[in-house]
């Protein structure tokens, strides 16, 4: 719309009203809902901000007070996202990346499970607060499921996430054999690691994981992405994966992005 800083300001002035969300709403429609509400404000905002209406730009540090932050702490010379954004390989919430990745890279059959052991910090579950789900969305926002589906499913994906997925018997009784000890200390989705011990009838697989991949410290690679794009995108990936290779053959994340 062209607006100059002043312009800016306002319309994040005026959008914060209306941009707020709670984690009650994850596992339901309510979460991607949320999201898309926060949108539409932000974008009658800068409407309004370029039509001239007013607001005062100190809103911004009262919403950053509001929600824990520090206003006085902020750098404008320093990345917007330090580290850098990071990529959702599994349809799920973020916590449920490293867990997944974990327990996928065992292959162990499930059918051998008797137990399956979890140490996290705490704060790396502070999303996942759906414990028994029922729907496929529900099982976005599960520990209990997320590590079920990644010892049923080769690759997990969103078929995983599908309401008949999480019903299925065998990720029931999966999701029933998961413990959690939630540990002090760390801070963020990543904090700490993620340790699990899976007691099989031949005996226990230990995995310890700190990143997944497609964090901002270790990045996809081109397979990941292109598997990812695959599974979005079904019968039209090969159209949009011709897009992202340029003559050499070097994959070009700048268009994923």
């Amino acid at each position: 719309m062209g607006l100059d800083a002043g312009g800016l300001s306002r319309a994040m002035a005026l959008a914060i009203p209306a941009a707020g969300g709670v984690q009650a709403a994850f596992g339901t429609m309510a979460k991607p809902l949320q999201v898309g509400f926060a949108v539409s404000a932000g974008v009658r905002a800068a409407r309004l901000a370029a039509a001239g209406a007013s607001a005062d730009p100190a809103a911004l540090d009262e919403w950053l007070i509001l929600v824990g932050g520090e206003p006085s702490a902020l750098a404008t010379d320093s990345p917007a996202i330090p580290g850098g954004l990071a990529i959702k390989l599994y349809p799920c919430c973020y916590a449920l990346q490293r867990p997944i990745a974990a327990l996928a890279d065992l292959g162990i059959d499930p059918a051998q499970v008797e137990a399956i052991e979890v140490r996290t910090p705490a704060a790396s579950l502070q999303p996942l607060n759906r414990h028994a789900p029922r729907t496929g969305l529900e099982g976005k926002f599960s520990l209990e499921y997320g590590a079920a589906a990644a010892l049923l499913d080769r690759p997990v994906g969103f078929a995983s996430f599908s309401d008949q997925a999480v019903r299925r018997p065998e990720a029931r009784r999966l999701a029933e054999l998961v413990s959690v000890d939630a540990t002090a200390g760390g801070s963020g989705l990543l904090g700490g690691s993620f340790v699990a011990e899976v007691r099989t009838l031949t005996g226990t697989r230990r995995v310890e994981l700190a990143l997944p991949p497609g964090a901002p410290g270790r990045p996809p690679t081109d397979a990941e992405l292109a598997a990812k794009i695959a599974d979005c995108c079904g019968p039209f990936a090969a159209e949009v994966l011709a897009l992202g290779w340029d003559e050499s053959g070097a994959f070009l994340r700048r268009t994923l992005a």
